[in-house]
């Protein structure tokens, strides 16, 4: 075993201060396990020692020791930006060697998150000597790393060589956008969807596409691009993330209006609205909170009537959200499109009493007769009297309600829910677990056969 001189030794012991002492002595000799004092100063962060034996001519700057490590990939990794400059001087230095870790300068200088490598980076690609698309040991390019350091300008840079492989797929199935979309760079995300060879469609390890990404994170431009490029059949457009949301959804809950018409327009034969999220709330839960969504929450009520009904995990439905902002516009939109029987008590226990008048102005009318026989009421004027009544309507509330000032445990099971149910004919109002009403044969207050049953809903 050779040896080390005075430089190896305080070069390898990390003592700046005496290996300047020591710089003209043998700087070319190589240590037992392949090392130049170079290296050594480069591997430790020396970077005052590593520039003075640069001067020397006896210096080897492209020496490769046992690791397949370079004075130049050892710089990069520590980011000794002034060593950096000086060895990519050398002709004989190879600017795109690979390490022992499947790394290249280039990608080094990618992940450093270090600005002034950032610019090394782009003289590397400058320089037209470097693998543009080289894999490192994590299997991405530089581009894919450039991303996940939020390089803007270096990622550009990659981009626009037409050399980055933009469409290469890792082993975690990412992509170049994927990871664009992850970490909110909008405008890379943009830039590379202008590209032909763009991959919209690959699906990471976490079943997520770029498309629910870019719905997650608010990039209302980029799903905008995405949706008016991708095909019909692409089976991410019905995708569940790992929050438990469908782009619909994501759309709908930061009314994305323009995203959302051309989803609508371009992508309606495919598109399921019906989907519940991790809470059991639909795109049409979030679109009726947003009024800029009135035309969206009407057309997805004209392909499903039935979600206006559908209740959360908390009990609410859309159309019980829809009173309680008092969208008179919206019911009169969707009015005629569920069962009278379901939305009036909703209309009554919102208070919405105007409404439920200029719904019974026909004598022969149903709504009418249901109106009347729900409330005891023999006709309009003991009904008129009972909502011009402050005291009536705060017994109409208790009646419509009965279960409101209670535990909202289940009669039955006993579990808390805050569901309800009017129970016909006897007219009992229930706090009761779906699984057990679905079950229920008998109103178990006064035993009578159930014919029908409709839920309210509490406010």
């Amino acid at each position: 075993m050779r040896p080390d001189t005075s430089l190896l030794k305080y070069c390898r012991s990390k003592n700046s201060e005496e290996a300047l002492k020591y710089v003209t002595e043998e700087p070319s000799y190589v240590s037992y396990d392949g090392k130049t004092a170079l290296i050594l100063a480069c591997i430790n962060g020396l970077q005052e020692v590593a520039l003075e034996l640069l001067k020397s001519e006896e210096s080897i700057p492209n020496h490769i020791d046992d690791n397949n490590g370079t004075a130049l990939s050892y710089a990069c990794e520590n980011e000794m930006y002034e060593v950096i400059v000086e060895l990519m001087k050398y002709d004989s230095v190879n600017l795109d060697h690979v390490d022992c870790n499947e790394n290249t300068p280039l990608t080094l200088c990618c992940s450093s998150r270090n600005e002034e490598l950032e610019e090394i980076a782009i003289q590397l690609i400058e320089s037209g000597k470097c693998n543009l698309a080289h894999k490192d040991e994590l299997n991405q390019t530089p581009l894919m790393i450039a991303i996940t350091s939020e390089f803007i300008e270096l990622s550009k840079k990659l981009i626009s060589s037409g050399e980055a492989e933009i469409s290469y797929v890792d082993e975690q199935g990412n992509t170049a956008l994927i990871l664009a979309c992850e970490n909110s760079l909008d405008e890379i995300a943009l830039l590379l969807l202008e590209e032909e060879d763009c991959n919209v469609d690959a699906i990471d390890e976490n079943t997520d596409s770029a498309l629910s990404i870019a719905c997650y994170n608010d990039l209302s431009t980029v799903c905008t691009k995405i949706l008016s490029i991708c095909t019909s059949d692409s089976e991410y457009i019905n995708a569940i993330d790992t929050m438990g949301k469908t782009p619909l959804i994501w759309l709908c809950k930061y009314g994305n209006i323009e995203a959302l018409n051309i989803l609508f327009e371009n992508h309606i034969d495919v598109l399921d609205i019906t989907i519940n999220d991790d809470k059991d709330n639909n795109a049409l839960h979030y679109s009726v909170k947003n009024s800029k969504l009135d035309d969206i929450s009407c057309r997805m009520i004209d392909i499903n009537p039935n979600l206006l009904l559908k209740p959360n995990q908390r009990g609410e439905t859309p159309f019980n959200v829809i009173c309680t902002n008092d969208k008179t516009v919206l019911i009169d939109k969707i009015i005629n499109k569920i069962n009278y029987e379901e939305y009036i008590p909703v209309l009554l226990q919102h208070k919405m009493y105007k409404k439920v008048m200029e719904l019974l102005k026909e004598n022969e009318s149903p709504i009418r007769k249901f109106v009347l026989d729900l409330l005891n009421c023999t006709d309009l004027i003991s009904l008129l009297d009972i909502l011009l009544d402050k005291d009536k309507i705060k017994e109409l509330n208790i009646k419509l309600d009965s279960v409101k000032e209670g535990s909202h445990d289940c009669l039955i099971c006993f579990n808390s829910t805050y569901l309800c149910y009017l129970i016909q004919p006897c007219r009992h109002i229930l706090t009761i677990d779906f699984n057990c009403i679905s079950r229920l044969s008998q109103c178990p207050i006064c035993r009578k056969e159930i014919e029908e049953k409709f839920q309210v809903y509490l406010t």
